[in-house]
């Protein structure tokens, strides 16, 4: 599963990454986990440009009488998300990123009941986009909750030697259609995800503390031994 990720790139970074304008200056954050909210770029139907928004991380199906915690799911499965009923109409009509400079994943280690947290960031530097499904949901009050969930693949390459699953990531050239609203054949967004390149990542063993997320500070990716 993806369950923390960091997102330290600026305005202007952000900006020209995703093509969007007038996003917010946002802090560092180093250890972004499940049930905060997540900066999320998507394209609605009536509003053609992509923009920036913040959505609670915990997909909550539009149809769940009460949001609660239990309820919030973190990760949608690439394989099952056409066709599951909690997810099947956000992949066709809501589909949107979520951007990172880097995730976590954890590794048990040998003969102990510990695990060793991993970095993974791009070789090259810069920003990832994470391939997410939103959802509104709204209450018989009228309250009302956008809420997201990351979609994950299987590993490929070194990643599949840490963890079995990884983030969907997608390159600028794949936003267009993944972004589109009005685009709901299956057939062209499995065709899009199908033909998505292997990014490089640097991957490095970190130290434990990242394991609380009341810690988000550039210390939880320093490497494993230096804290």
């Amino acid at each position: 599963m993806s369950g923390r990720f960091a997102l330290t790139a600026s305005k202007a970074e952000l900006e020209a990454w995703f093509g969007v304008t007038g996003t917010p200056e946002m802090p560092a954050r180093y250890n972004i986990a499940p049930q905060q909210p997540l900066a999320v770029i998507r394209r609605l139907p009536d509003w053609p440009d992509r923009h920036m928004t913040f959505m609670l991380w915990g997909f909550l199906p539009a149809w769940t009488a009460t949001p609660t915690e239990d309820r919030l799911m973190t990760n949608v499965r690439l394989e099952t998300a056409a066709e599951k009923p909690s997810f099947r109409l956000a992949y066709r009509r809501r589909r949107c990123l979520v951007p990172a400079t880097g995730f976590y994943e954890w590794v048990e280690r040998q003969n102990s009941d510990t695990k060793t947290p991993y970095y993974f960031s791009p070789e090259a530097g810069g920003l990832i986009a994470m391939a997410a499904l939103w959802e509104h949901w709204q209450g018989a009050d009228g309250s009302e909750l956008e809420t997201v969930a990351l979609m994950t693949r299987a590993s490929t390459g070194p990643s599949a030697a840490i963890h079995p699953r990884m983030p969907l990531l997608l390159q600028p050239g794949q936003f267009g259609v993944w972004l589109d609203p009005w685009q709901d054949d299956p057939k062209i967004i499995q065709a899009l995800i199908a033909a998505t390149p292997r990014q490089a990542m640097d991957i490095q063993p970190i130290s434990n503390r990242v394991n609380d997320p009341t810690k988000d500070d550039i210390g939880c990716i320093a490497p494993l031994g230096t804290v």
